[in-house]
């Protein structure tokens, strides 16, 4: 066997090897090469054995149980469904701190949903009994494929295990009940009323319900004798109610539901202070629902259709006058799915106290989008918030997205609204040219505003500089020295929002805005938060 001092020639030039110092080369490669293995296994056990030592002088495991807790709140998504169930209780396997940091916070507990047959009872019982004094939440979405009229269907289960978990399960704050249609809700409150008369020596958690939603989705057969209908069974303690109508032309709905039945009791609505209503039907349902909220403080109408709030066709038939639908303590109104066909809506209500107006716009039609004259929400605005309702002394909150409207329109929208302390215009289509949007200066034009968002625009770099221009013509004019002058008013705005659509060109001279940012936050004292769209959502 040659010897290794015998190859050094053969390392140290180009020397061709003879066959017995080949088989001398290919072992001395093989022991070479065990011995780096040995040494990667001695290395990778000593790395793992570093990272061990390090886990344990890591900043992680200092943090408090609470702040754990809200970092699980943001990896999981209530209401949990069975996998949002799971996926914490994997957290949950993780450690015995991670389990204490869950169960330590309650509110990961309080929120449920299912759509399981036959509904687990004792789980979902079990499950939000850990939710300590969090206000529970219990949502329930029935799968319509089940016949609720066959008494061995799983629809018949499900109801009278909510009915159960309704008479002996812990307290709920807001109940959910996603249906097909009215059958289910009237099959619970049957199975409710049964189980009455065993619970009479405790109140039950139906008793106790202050929020309740109900959604049908695809048919509706509320019988016309009011006094046969299901809604008279809401439980006196519901004072916010969500209702979510089935639209137009799904199946087993007409065409026209102006003369449909909705018997909502006068004495539910006068005790909401808090009412969200989807409908799209063609009649006055709505509107004879509103005449009653007399204590509505926050009101939500989501059309998404031809709601009505006059009936143009027969006059004396019960149509409204232009001061009927008074809500007296009406703090915020929201609109969703708002189109040209709605907006006689602000020439019937009045909200004497009003504080916030968010308005989501949908235009589906093409017309719609093309003729801004139709879609000139300006005055109709003014006129509501100004004539009618003279509620500008309590009027500080203004939103508006989705909307077709000009950048001219919009400013003299805020202009006549000086009163505005908060302001976000969202995903705004715009007829003309946007670039005079806060481009110019406006100094007066609002005096008191704090927050102004502007979210989901198409040219970042443009309102971010006209963002900057606006800040600027806003500050108090300087002396003759030059220094600002002392005797006027600081500004009052104070926070700054601009989100991006994602295909949107990102913004360019990114040392320069954060120089403009820096200097907004530093001598102007506004906060300034710019990023794409998902932003916003945060």
């Amino acid at each position: 066997m040659v010897r290794h001092r015998d190859l050094a020639h053969l390392l140290s030039s180009n020397t061709v090897p003879k066959p017995l110092e080949v088989v001398s080369i290919q072992l001395g490669i093989e022991s070479i090469t065990t011995k780096i293995l040995q040494i990667q296994s001695q290395l990778s056990e000593l790395e793992e054995e570093l990272r061990a030592h390090r886990a344990v002088l890591s900043p992680v495991r200092k943090l408090p149980l609470e702040i754990l807790g809200e970092i699980f709140g943001l990896v999981v998504d209530p209401p949990l469904d069975r996998d949002g169930r799971s996926q914490l209780l994997d957290l949950c396997l993780v450690c015995k701190t991670w389990r204490d940091a869950a169960v330590l916070t309650h509110r990961l507990w309080s929120r449920v949903s299912t759509v399981e047959y036959p509904m687990p009872f004792k789980k979902i019982t079990d499950w939000l009994s850990r939710s300590g004094s969090i206000p529970r939440s219990f949502e329930v979405i029935a799968d319509g494929r089940n016949d609720c009229t066959d008494v061995l269907s799983a629809c018949k289960y499900t109801t009278v295990a909510l009915a159960k978990m309704l008479t002996d399960g812990p307290n709920l704050d807001h109940l959910s009940l996603d249906y097909s249609g009215p059958q289910y809700f009237r099959n619970l409150v049957e199975a409710l009323h049964l189980s009455k008369g065993f619970s009479e020596s405790r109140t039950r958690p139906w008793d106790t319900v202050r929020s309740l939603s109900l959604k049908f989705r695809t048919f509706w057969n509320e019988p016309p004798n009011p006094s046969a209908s299901s809604f008279l069974h809401i439980p006196s303690s519901v004072t916010s109610f969500h209702l979510h109508l089935p639209p137009l032309g799904a199946e087993g709905i007409p065409r026209s539901m102006a003369t449909t039945p909705l018997h909502l009791p006068p004495d539910l609505l006068q005790r909401l202070t808090s009412l969200t209503i989807h409908c799209d039907w063609d009649g006055l349902q709505v509107s004879t629902a509103l005449m009653h909220c007399q204590n509505v403080e926050e009101l939500t109408l989501s059309f998404d259709g031809l709601v009505q709030f006059t009936d143009l066709n027969n006059p004396s038939s019960g149509s409204f006058s232009r001061s009927e639908i008074v809500l007296p303590k009406l703090r915020t109104l929201r609109f969703r799915s708002l189109s040209p066909h709605n907006l006689d809506v602000f020439s019937f209500l009045t909200a004497p106290v009003l504080n916030a107006l968010d308005i989501h716009f949908s235009i589906e039609d093409a017309e719609d989008r093309l003729d801004s004259g139709q879609f000139d929400f300006t005055q109709n605005i003014h006129e509501f918030i100004k004539k009618r309702s003279k509620c500008e002394d309590t009027f500080r909150s203004l939103s508006i997205r989705s909307a077709y409207s000009t950048a001219w329109e919009l400013i003299q929208l805020v202009e006549g609204l000086p009163s505005i302390t908060n302001l976000t215009f969202a995903d705004i289509d715009y007829a003309d040219d946007d670039s005079i949007l806060f481009y110019y200066n406006r100094p007066t034009g609002l005096p008191r505003l704090e927050t102004l968002e502007l979210l989901d625009v198409s040219r970042p770099d443009f309102f971010f500089q006209g963002l900057i221009n606006f800040v600027k013509s806003r500050q108090p004019p300087p002396s003759k020295d030059g220094r600002t002058a002392c005797d006027q008013p600081p500004d009052s705005l104070k926070q700054l929002v601009l989100t991006y659509r994602p295909e949107a060109h990102v913004l360019e001279h990114g040392h320069d805005v954060s120089e403009n940012v820096e200097r907004l936050r530093r001598v102007y004292g506004v906060s300034v938060d710019i990023g794409p769209l998902s932003f916003s959502n945060a």
